[in-house]
Parts: structure tokens; sequence; C-alpha cells
């Protein structure tokens, strides 16, 4: 019921703040002794329990019936086992600051997730959360059919990011500067922070957007959103004049209505998807939005002799760095340019644009300063380190034009 989620991994993760055995110590007390009850152990069960030590006292001479009770002792261990291991997920936060210790000692190519806790790092900056948020978040109206409503049509409003699983220590610092609103899932690889109550956003989610407007096309996703919210908000028991205006909005936001819906309103007039207006671009704002969509990247390319292929071959590396975007957004991408004072834009097809970097001078003279100056927030961290220090590999060995033996990298 706190957690909203029967996922275990869930459960646990919502104890990070506050592990469930203070709130919930009376209602622990009482699993406890039930689970203690459901092993049929004394107090709980002298009968049984003097049924079997009269049976065990009566078969020391038999080998069968030693083996029998031995399994039935067995059984009894493992389901003591077991309601330690279930008490220890849902009231003790699953030992994760114990497991979390011996994980530090492990080598780092072993662990899955960031390795500074959240908590010891300050709040996200503003601008960061836009930018991160014009790469990977994501402003839905989920409309599914349900009889119990007045229209027979349910609303859900949502505000989402998706990352992959390595990092899940960024969502919490998001879910922090929101306040703490919101809950935090998991799907194989990867974790989502979803707010979907209403009253969260529209103190929270909302009020920070005005403030701090997205610069890519999602600001008309989040325009049309907010004007839906609205509507919601003054009209909680939805007319079908409401609901009219909402699919009007909905027609344009994300990947549009339903076919049956079409049917139904074949009236509708969609309101045109907002212009994104132009302001200026915060160094904070780029880290946000290269952590959600940029690389760092070593290539790397064996070469081997022709004349002689016994010998041992060598490595000839470039370092790349890399924003792709959708090609709606080419005009901003153009603006970055502009900022960093480098790169080009290139469209890779019909839905994409990149802007490419991978000449050493300009990528050590204006880009790691530049991420140096104003640090990465994501896991992307570690794969800034390592291109900073191929960089620094690169000229102490020698001119960056040069072809060198990368053995040693």
């Amino acid at each position: 019921m706190l957690t909203g989620s029967l996922n275990l991994t869930v459960n646990v993760e919502s104890q990070r703040a506050v592990w469930f055995i203070l709130p919930l110590l009376p209602i622990f007390i009482i699993f406890f002794i039930g689970s203690i009850a459901e092993t049929n152990r004394p107090p709980f069960d002298l009968a049984e329990a003097n049924r079997h030590k009269s049976t065990a006292l009566a078969s020391n001479y038999i080998t069968a019936k030693v083996i029998k009770i031995t399994m039935f002792m067995l059984i009894y261990i493992c389901n003591y086992i077991l309601n330690i291991i279930r008490d220890l997920i849902c009231f003790f936060y699953g030992l994760q600051p114990v497991l979390n210790e011996r994980a530090g000692k492990l080598p780092a190519a072993r662990r899955h997730y960031s390795s500074t806790n959240s908590h010891n790092k300050v709040l996200l900056h503003p601008e960061w959360i836009t930018g991160f948020t014009d790469g990977e978040g994501s402003f839905v109206i989920k409309i599914s059919k349900v009889k119990a409503y007045r229209l027979g049509w349910k609303l859900q409003p949502v505000f989402q990011i998706k990352l992959n699983s390595r990092d899940l220590d960024i969502l919490y610092r998001i879910k922090e500067y929101f306040g703490g609103v919101g809950v935090i899932s998991f799907d194989k690889n990867f974790a989502k922070l979803i707010i979907s109550k209403l009253s969260d956003i529209l103190e929270k989610v909302i009020p920070h957007f005005l403030a701090y407007p997205l610069l890519t096309k999602k600001y008309a996703d989040f325009e049309l959103f907010r004007q839906i919210i609205l509507i919601i908000k003054e009209e909680p028991s939805l007319s079908e004049q409401g609901f009219m205006k909402i699919l009007n909005l909905r027609y344009y936001l994300n990947k549009g209505i339903s076919e049956e819906l079409k049917e139904l309103y074949p009236n509708l007039v969609p309101e045109p998807r907002p212009e994104v207006p132009e302001r200026e671009i915060h160094p904070e704002w780029v880290v946000g939005f290269v952590d959600g969509e940029g690389s760092f990247n070593i290539i790397t390319v064996e070469k081997r002799s022709t004349l002689a292929p016994e010998l041992s071959s060598s490595y000839k590396v470039w370092l790349h760095f890399q924003i792709t975007q959708h090609s709606r957004d080419t005009l901003l991408m153009e603006r970055i340019v502009t900022y960093l004072g480098c790169g080009s834009v290139k469209k890779r097809n019909n839905d994409a644009v990149d802007l490419k970097l991978n000449n050493f001078e300009i990528l050590n003279n204006i880009i790691i300063p530049f991420f140096l100056k104003y640090p990465l927030q994501s896991a992307k961290q570690s794969d800034f380190v390592s291109f900073v220090k191929a960089a620094d590999i690169i000229k102490s060995k020698s001119s960056p034009s040069e072809e060198m033996d990368w053995r040693t990298i």
C-alpha cells in the first residue's frame, strides 16, 4: 500500500529515505508473530511439536525414520530463512547499506549503478533538469476505455523520464529535486520516474517548466499537456464538451488519438502545436541535454602489418563527441554549435541529425574544458573521465595527427 506496487525491487527502493520498520513497527510485530506461527512450531502448535519429539525418540534406531525427521527439520529451517529474507525486503530496506558497502569493495567494472550516493550530491540545477528533460523526458495524457467513468473514458496525465538502470541514481536525484513526488518503477534493464498525481503535476512539474522553459520541440508537448491539465483541474467530472476540448489538444500530442476516438468524435478541430520561443542557452542546460543525448567515445582501429603479420598489431585511436537529436530540432542543434563555437550538424536520415566532433584540438581546447567546468551528472560522467584520460595519453605520447602504438591504452 505504501509503494503502490507488488514489485519487490520497488518496495526496497522506496525505503531509501525511511525504512518501513519505523512507521510500521506495530504491523511488523504482528506480521513477525504470524509468520512464526505459520511454521507450526512451539508454542503455536504444541501437539505437533510433541508428536515430532516423541516420534524422534522412538525412531532413534530406525534409519528411515531419522531421515524423515531430518527432512522435516530442514523444511522448518528453510521456512525460517524465507521468513527472514521476506522481512528484510519488506521492512529493512533489503539490507542495502550492508550490500552497498560490500559492493564498494568489488572492482569498478562489476558495479551496475553510479558509484556516488545521491545524498552526498548537491541539488540538481533547474536548467540541468530542463536540458535533461529535453533529451529524455515525456509529457503524456493516457486515454483508456473504462466503462465506470461518466463518458466511458479515463484520462491519466503522466510526466515521466525513462533511463537505463545504470542511471538509477540520477532518477532519485531528479525525484528529490521535485520534492520527492512520483514513483520509480523498474522494467528489466530500465527504470522510470513517473509523476502522475494531478496535484504533484500542478504544484511541482508545471511551475518548473514555466520558469525554465524547454528548448526542443517538447516545449509544444508541454504546452498542450499543461492546457489539458488545467481543463482537468477546472472540471474534475468531465462533460462531453470538456472531453472534446481535451481531444482537440491531445490530437497532436505524442502519437495523437486512437482511430476509435476519431470515429466517435468526427467533428474535432485539432489545436495546432505551439511554436517554440527562442530563449538563451545556459551551460547547465547544455550539460543536462548532453547527459541525455550526448556521448563520449574512444574509437580504436587495429592495424596489422601486411608485410609481417606475425608481428604484434598497433592501434589507431580517435576521440569522438556526439549529440544526436530528432531532425525536427535541427535549428536548435545549430544554435548549440554556435554556443559551443565548434562542430557542425549533419543529417543522418529523415528522423535524426548529429552534432559530431572528432578534431582533437577542438575536443582538447573547447569540449573537455567545458565539461570540466560544468560537470556531467549522470553515469556518462564515468565515460567522460575515460575520454579525458585518453586525451591526456594522446598529448603525452605524440602529436594527435601522428599514428602511434596504443597497446598501452
